[in-house]
């Protein structure tokens, strides 16, 4: 598995250097904020002493990827001129990144109607049923658990 170093890149908004990829948002937990370096703006101009500064976005993530925990050492240029390196660890923290998305789909999941049960259980499913419909605002009429 290939992996990255945790930024996401664009297309310069700039008319005086429209070619440029500049760092458009950095994922929380990444190699790439955790140097603590690297800002939102900043151009990128070579990756591993390759320029980078005519290379598609594509070309650009394929440059960037690679095996888990190996460097990548990215040489960028700030809006005002200062010019600074960094050596990032490939994956470092990708697990922190696959659990918050994960989290995030199935927070946008359609929640499961409770089952019915027996007996306490019963009761906490139903509960749980109108704790859910007053949250939500949706209201399961339908709820057959007995006691």
């Amino acid at each position: 598995a290939r992996v990255g170093v945790g930024v996401y890149f664009q297309r310069s908004k700039s008319p005086e250097n429209p070619d440029a990829l500049t760092v458009k948002s950095i994922l929380k937990g990444s190699p790439a904020e955790r140097c603590g370096e690297i800002a939102v703006g900043d151009t990128i101009l070579e990756v591993n002493g390759a320029s980078v500064t005519e290379h598609s976005l594509a070309k650009l993530a394929d440059s960037l990827l690679g095996p888990p925990g190996s460097e990548c050492e990215c040489s960028f240029i700030r809006q005002g001129g200062e010019r600074f390196s960094v050596v990032l660890l490939r994956g470092v923290g990708a697990d922190k990144w696959s659990i918050a998305s994960t989290s995030l789909s199935l927070r946008s999941s359609p929640m499961p109607s409770p089952q019915p049960k027996s007996g306490v259980l019963a009761f906490a499913a139903r509960a749980s049923a109108a704790l859910l419909s007053h949250a939500t605002g949706v209201n399961d009429s339908q709820d057959s658990a007995t006691n």
